[in-house]
């Protein structure tokens, strides 16, 4: 667990009438009932995290330049590699996940330099290209082939990927609103419209992150079936949607407004 200390009002972190950060503080549990603060090698930030049955991955630097850690326990992190086109001149990365199917890796790579106009570079005329990489273990990867990422501008081409649950995983291409679901991080089947609306972005959270299953709330709950189909689950009942936070657990789906009222979603066979 990953978070922040807000400080704000009088006597408050030392400061009156002020508001004003603390800094990242992480903690580690076996259980969720007892917790104790964790110090990550200095390059990581502890909210960029991800975990999964292929351990947890995040993004950190190394003397300005971007590096990756891994780790089987959340405590004990080394190091890995980055492939050489993500390090390239005009390249940047976007945060890791770590899921059943391995590591994916998201970012941006510049295919085309740009024009000059009165002996200065045109930005606008520089392209990009949204790129996925896949890693089993954080040291060798393989860049993923995705139908319709296609070269464009800096803002267009910039790639997100979120875990929906440990054997899906969806990747964005932010500007043109492309969305591809995987299973695997390898092999990615490009989904119809922009179903899933991504947190990254200050647009949602539109996704409630399971296990075995997670949600993607787009006008009512819906499910990615084994064959990567965005299938809407069947209601009974008033549905808390607006203004709710959710959490996904073993017998259905936690859902509060306000913090007093609380929802509970069942799961059926129908």
């Amino acid at each position: 667990m990953a978070g922040t200390v807000d400080c704000s009002g009088p006597g408050t972190c030392l400061r009156a009438f002020d508001s004003w950060t603390q800094g990242d503080t992480t903690w580690i549990s076996g259980d969720g009932l007892t917790w104790t603060p964790e110090t990550f090698p200095g390059s990581v930030d502890g909210g960029l995290i991800s975990g999964g049955s292929s351990g947890f991955v995040a993004l950190g630097s190394d003397s300005s330049k971007a590096s990756i850690w891994t780790s089987q326990d959340g405590r004990n992190w080394l190091q890995g590699a980055l492939p050489s086109a993500a390090l390239a001149e005009g390249s940047s990365l976007r945060d890791p996940i770590s899921f059943a199917g391995g590591l994916v890796l998201p970012g941006e790579v510049k295919v085309k330099e740009g024009t000059l106009e009165e002996g200065c570079p045109n930005a606008d005329s520089i392209q990009y290209q949204g790129a996925l990489w896949w890693s089993p273990d954080g040291k060798t990867w393989t860049r993923d082939s995705l139908t319709g990422a296609n070269p464009t501008n800096y803002y267009d081409a910039m790639m997100s990927v979120v875990r929906i649950d440990d054997h899906t995983v969806v990747a964005q291409q932010f500007g043109s609103d492309t969305e591809w679901a995987s299973s695997d991080g390898k092999t990615w089947t490009r989904l119809k419209g922009s179903p899933v609306v991504f947190p990254n972005y200050g647009i949602g959270p539109n996704v409630v992150v399971g296990h075995d299953r997670g949600l993607v709330l787009d006008g009512g709950p819906c499910a990615f079936s084994d064959s990567l189909a965005l299938v809407p689950l069947n209601q009974t009942g008033d549905l808390p949607w607006s203004g709710s936070q959710y959490g996904l657990g073993p017998t259905g789906l936690l859902a509060t407004s306000d913090g007093a009222r609380f929802w509970i979603g069942v799961p059926t066979d129908s």
